[in-house]
């Protein structure tokens, strides 16, 4: 299957290319990113780990985050647990340390909102995230997702049981806020 790329107005989304992986490998194992990783994903990663995760079968999907200027790997955002049922999936981001608070994560999130109400049938696009991660937090609500609740001590991280916050978007709420793009006017190309 040919996989969209997802071009904003900084960034592109695309496939991760084998000769991305070390620096994709580089920016996984900055320290502030594996403090937020959750128990699913083995730390540090390695190589084989990166490739295995980049290889994810439809209907999940891993997409590179790249600047569009020079063809920079800068993070990933995954599309996961996916379930067709009940019309619903995860969502998760990666951006290097180095290319934080720039609007490359709101854009990235936004890339793949669309991508999924648009292209995909879901109904709602989930999302967990630590209750100490006030920035991540703070990007959420600006785009729309709506706090669900709270899992208390749910991982254990810095020597104490933390919490996570589920967050979640609906179709509906992601067309209201207009934040999102027409899927006419949504750069998506395939290659």
């Amino acid at each position: 299957m040919k996989y969209p790329y997802l071009t904003g107005d900084k960034i592109i989304l695309k496939s991760i290319s084998e000769n991305d992986v070390d620096a994709l490998l580089e920016i996984e194992n900055q320290s502030s990113l594996i403090i937020l990783g959750d128990d699913e994903v083995p730390y540090p990663r390695t190589k084989e780990s990166l490739l295995k995760f980049i290889h994810t079968e439809d209907p999940e999907r891993v997409f590179g985050i790249y600047l569009k200027e020079n063809n920079q790997i800068v993070g990933n955002i995954s599309i996961y647990h996916v379930d067709l049922q009940n019309l619903n999936c995860e969502i998760g981001l990666s951006i290097s340390e180095n290319y934080q608070n720039l609007g490359i994560g709101f854009e990235s999130i936004k890339l793949v909102i669309d991508f999924i109400f648009y292209y995909l049938p879901m109904e709602k696009i989930k999302l967990q995230v630590f209750s100490f991660n006030k920035k991540a937090i703070k990007l959420y609500e600006k785009l729309g997702f709506q706090h669900e609740g709270s899992l208390r001590n749910e991982i254990f991280r810095f020597g104490k049981f933390q919490n996570l916050e589920n967050y979640s978007i609906l179709r509906d709420e992601w067309k209201e806020t207009k934040k999102g793009c027409t899927f006419k006017k949504c750069m998506l190309s395939f290659k």
